[in-house]
């Protein structure tokens, strides 16, 4: 029998090849990474779906999205629970240090207006939500009850020395403007450097931070701007609230009673 060469057989050449197979849920895959000048991870799953479809597929192949968007929404659902633990945490401080589980709702209020700030921080500066905005109202969620509660301190101080509750609220603010307005800034302007590069893209230094600063910053100052007016009225509206509940209750309608008279005949 004689000795057949493979050449008769086929016809050898040196081509390109992959260097490695790898196989994925049990399938044959190749991986294809992009990194595209677009931030929003929508816009860019859209685009991609959208030349994927009208590249013809041969029967028997497929394709599948891993990692971008769906990465990115697993990230939001983990920062945001990690957000909605961070207020729980800082609501049970306040309710220990101002001995009240009412009042904290108000010094808690100053957060929904910082969300308002944020998101037109965001829309103004066409900043889009990412990790790092996430991470940004995590912090901005211990931040920011900073100027409420040290206005209500003053506030409560003034009210157990014996003057009326609205004018304590008055000058209250009037005490505290000066504070909350210099701690404010100074969070702001320091924030400046990181949010640079994101205002004037030829600027050096750009460290993927400015989604954080934009939150930050413009969170904390409609906040501040906010705080003087809405969290006084917040606290009126639930002291008097805290008083009609313990009108209600027994205890509290015994403590309203007037002691009895010691007066004899």
């Amino acid at each position: 029998m004689g000795i057949v060469p493979l050449s008769a057989l086929a016809e050898f050449r040196f081509d390109r090849g992959l260097g490695q197979l790898i196989r994925h849920n049990g399938l044959t895959s190749l991986g294809i990474t992009a990194r595209p000048s677009i931030e929003n991870v929508y816009e860019v799953d859209r685009l991609v779906a959208a030349v994927i479809n009208d590249t013809p597929i041969p029967e028997g192949y497929g394709w599948v999205e891993e990692g971008g968007r769906q990465d990115f929404e697993a990230d939001m659902a983990v920062l945001g629970e990690t957000l909605g633990l961070s207020i729980i945490l800082v609501y049970l401080l306040m309710a220990i240090l101002l001995e009240s589980v009412v009042l904290p709702f108000c010094i808690l209020l100053t957060f929904p207006l910082a969300l308002i700030g944020v998101f037109l921080t965001l829309s103004i500066f066409s900043v889009s939500i990412d990790v790092m905005v996430m991470m940004g109202l995590i912090l901005l969620s211990g931040v920011v009850v900073n100027n409420a509660i040290v206005l209500l301190d003053r506030v409560g101080r003034l009210q157990r020395s014996g003057v009326e509750r609205t004018e304590a609220l008055i000058q209250g603010g009037g005490d505290r403007l000066r504070p909350i307005l210099m701690t404010a800034l100074t969070t702001i302007f320091g924030l400046l450097p990181m949010a640079l590069p994101h205002l004037f893209p030829g600027t050096q230094g750009d460290s993927g931070y400015s989604g954080l600063a934009f939150t930050i910053g413009g969170g904390l100052a409609f906040s501040t701007i906010l705080t003087l007016i809405i969290v006084p009225w917040a606290y009126s509206l639930l002291d008097d609230l805290g008083g009609f509940i313990a009108d209600l209750l027994p205890w509290g309608a015994q403590s309203q009673c007037p002691p009895p008279s010691t007066e004899t005949t």
